[in-house]
């Protein structure tokens, strides 16, 4: 990524959502959260993210 230019659309986009996700990690870590509530958060955000990239597929492969 860090080959691509500073305002390439998906260095942007990647790099916004990975910031995103630091930030909501940081505050589960200042409310005290336990562990298994920030593994069950990762694991909740990374299967939204798939069943995201999934959906967006289905059409493709629908021939729509």
């Amino acid at each position: 990524m860090d080959d691509l230019p500073a305002n390439d659309v998906f260095r942007v986009s990647q790099k916004k959502g990975y910031l995103k996700e630091l930030d909501e990690l940081a505050q589960l870590s200042r409310s005290g959260a336990s562990p298994q509530i920030m593994r069950e958060s990762v694991r909740n955000s990374l299967a939204k993210t798939c069943l995201n990239a999934f959906k967006s597929l289905i059409p493709l492969a629908k021939g729509s």
